[in-house]
């Protein structure tokens, strides 16, 4: 699909030539995200055509468009394992939690969590109940606390 996105217009005299800016900021292509309720960057691929006319095209440019904003929710406790998981800034401070917690490689804290994915009772019951541990409300809490705060980072790592 081809959207028109910056134009300039500029008077020529035969013979004349000028060069000619026109800005194109990453809001001009952004699109509506209404799972996030905003205005987002998607990370894909683009191509800038230009030309005279959308039918005069003299040039074009590829170009990888970087995401303005993570796939991935802020995280609470009610949020089920299946949208915490797959974030792997959610996974890193968990595996690390349950490592240090139970002496565990990361690998093996992985596989714990991965094992709780399709639960329906919440992440922390879950692995509660699999691993035969218990998990204070304020360890839960902090951990969404990280979670939430590592994303709100790389979201403004993304920005800049």
């Amino acid at each position: 699909m081809r959207e028109l996105k910056g134009f300039a217009k500029t008077f020529l005299h035969p013979n004349e030539s000028r060069q000619v800016t026109v800005c194109i900021e990453g809001r001009d292509l952004a699109v509506w995200h209404p799972e996030r309720g905003k205005w987002v960057l998607e990370d894909e691929n683009a191509r800038l055509l230009i030309g005279t006319s959308s039918e005069n095209i003299k040039a074009s440019i590829d170009l990888r468009l970087m995401p303005s904003d993570l796939p991935w929710r802020q995280v609470g406790p009610h949020t089920r394992p299946e949208f915490i998981l797959p974030n792997p800034y959610a996974m890193k401070i968990l595996q690390t939690f349950l490592s240090q917690r139970l002496g565990i490689t990361e690998v093996e804290a992985g596989a714990a969590l991965r094992r709780c994915n399709d639960s329906i009772s919440g992440l922390f019951a879950s692995l509660e109940r699999y691993l035969h541990i218990s998990i204070s409300d304020e360890e839960v809490s902090d951990l969404f606390s990280q979670i939430n705060a590592a994303m709100k980072c790389a979201e403004t790592g993304l920005a800049s």
